[in-house]
């Protein structure tokens, strides 16, 4: 991977066609590794895997955090939307500022804040969930009312939710 941008590119595609080996033992972990051993690292790599160029660069560091926000959790926020499509699927729990995330098959809380004191409609998409399962949003300061949704063949729970100034949204498997 001789920039960053490629290997962003790249771990996109794997988490496209399921190539998790590839995105593990070639992108991910080799980066990680230099980043725990160097801490900064050059702007590019050589053929050979070998850092040059400017040293203490920005690009491979931040290339690290989005590959684990967008790829590994599959996080993603929008104006409009918020989904968590994790590569591979299983349990995690991610904080980063004002965005907190819990996840698991049974559970999953997202901390999302509104910014000032308006509220936020967004389309909420979580994957990775068991087929045809009724899941509670449970309520909170910001919902009155405990609603039922109920996930896709495809395992995918997708809901509108107003997001609120400190209000998570909280969701479990529905018991029978």
């Amino acid at each position: 991977m001789t920039l960053g941008r490629i290997g962003w590119a790249d771990s996109h595609a794997r988490k496209r066609v399921g190539d998790l080996n590839t995105f593990n033992t070639l992108l991910l972990e080799p980066l990680q590794q230099d980043l725990i051993k160097d801490t900064w690292l050059f702007e590019r790599y050589d053929a050979n895997g070998t850092q040059i160029r400017t040293s203490y660069y920005f690009e491979y560091p931040s290339l690290v955090t989005m590959m684990l926000t967008e790829i590994r959790y599959g996080i993603d926020v929008t104006l409009s939307t918020v989904k968590v499509d994790p590569f591979p699927v299983t349990d995690f729990t991610f904080s980063f500022g004002s965005l907190a995330v819990q996840y698991s098959q049974e559970s999953v809380e997202i901390h999302l804040h509104a910014q000032g004191t308006t509220s936020v409609t967004k389309m909420i998409s979580i994957y990775g969930l068991p087929a045809n399962t009724s899941y509670d949003l449970h309520p909170n300061d910001c919902t009155a009312a405990k609603e039922v949704f109920v996930t896709c063949a495809g395992g995918v729970l997708s809901f509108s939710y107003e997001i609120h100034t400190a209000c998570p949204i909280v969701l479990s498997k529905s018991v029978l």
